[in-house]
């Protein structure tokens, strides 16, 4: 239900275009939700994906999956005499690698959980950015150092408000890391970012009525409702206006602009129990991990090659308002590497 005080605040349209109907209603802004990503190793086995669904199908609330599959992609890849390019844990991705890399996420990876998660009983959609024009991206341009990554996509917008359209309805998205441009070009994204998106667009709309858009890779335009003098005389409708982020931020009205909040979770889950400082060594668990210490671990060689930009992604959806973020194994998604920025 709408609070009769806050006028009504419209999410724009991925095409920039205002549609009726599209803003964040009361469901999400209570509900929360959780995203949980899992690795490629997770489900490429049978056994792993089982008893990571049957944790799954155990979360309360509206849920929401986020896959990989590289290593499905490397071997089907392999077997078309294909050879798979890695830079610093990202796939180079040329036309014939993009086909291989759709068929795989977006084919038989995604389908699979679907029909896994239908036989445990949750009505489960798969779906890749480009379905419901839910994830727009750029392909990435090519490196100082003169890498060009081909059809790869970094992330411009994701659509917050379709996602909690189909949570609202009682539907499970599973999510594979395929993007589009806009313009009918497909792109292989990393599943990190996808996931870190989905979670950074639930909690936007749930924070800000839907008033939310990501700008360059920055989410912009958090609002909050304050008393706006000009308007007083227009009753209860007009007495009030929504602050900016950017106002915030210069220091308006700091009594109304409050700390970004939310509801929802993320949580990172693949082969190992959490954030390890010897990957071979489960016993050296790091059960709590800053921003400062993940700094310091980095600059010690301790935090090294992917592990880099997964905590990336992780501290960036804590700082876009995220409530809480873990990296964890298929055995406990309560368990793990809680990050906090501090």
């Amino acid at each position: 239900m709408k609070d009769d005080n806050i006028s009504k605040v419209s999410a724009p349209s991925l095409s920039g275009h205002e549609e009726a109907g599209t803003e964040c209603s009361g469901w999400i802004r209570s509900g929360g939700g959780s995203v949980i990503k899992v690795g490629g190793a997770v489900v490429e086995d049978p056994a792993s994906l089982a008893a990571l669904l049957d944790q799954f199908v155990k979360i309360e609330g509206p849920k929401v999956l986020v896959h990989g599959g590289g290593r499905s992609a490397t071997k089907l890849a392999a077997q078309l005499g294909i050879e798979s390019q890695m830079v610093g844990g990202r796939r180079i991705t040329d036309a014939e690698t993009l086909r291989i890399v759709t068929m795989v996420y977006a084919g038989l990876v995604n389908k699979n959980i679907v029909a896994q998660l239908q036989a445990r009983g949750v009505n489960a959609l798969g779906l890749c950015g480009a379905d419901l024009n839910l994830i727009r991206a750029h392909r990435r341009p090519v490196t100082p150092e003169g890498i060009d990554f081909g059809f790869v996509g970094d992330v411009d917008s994701a659509d917050g408000q379709r996602l909690r359209q189909l949570l609202s309805e009682g539907i499970t998205p599973v999510i594979a890391p395929i993007t589009h441009d806009g313009a009918g070009q497909l792109l292989n994204t990393n599943a990190d970012t996808i996931a870190q998106t989905i979670a950074t667009a639930l909690a936007r709309c749930e924070m800000d009525n839907g008033q939310w858009t990501m700008d360059n890779g920055q989410w912009t335009a958090r609002l909050k409702e304050t008393l706006d003098p000009s308007r007083m005389d227009n009753g209860p409708l007009g007495s009030k206006r929504r602050l900016t982020l950017q106002e915030c931020e210069m220091g308006k009205d700091k009594a109304d602009c409050q700390s970004p909040s939310s509801t929802v979770s993320l949580t990172y889950c693949f082969e190992l129990p959490g954030v390890l400082r010897d990957a071979s060594d489960p016993a050296t668990l790091i059960p709590h991990l800053t921003k400062a210490d993940f700094r310091q671990l980095v600059a010690d060689n301790i935090i090294v090659g992917g592990m880099i930009p997964k905590l990336e992604n992780a501290f960036a959806a804590l700082s876009a308002g995220v409530a809480a973020v873990r990296i964890t194994n298929i055995h406990d998604l309560t368990g793990g590497t809680v990050i906090t920025n501090t």
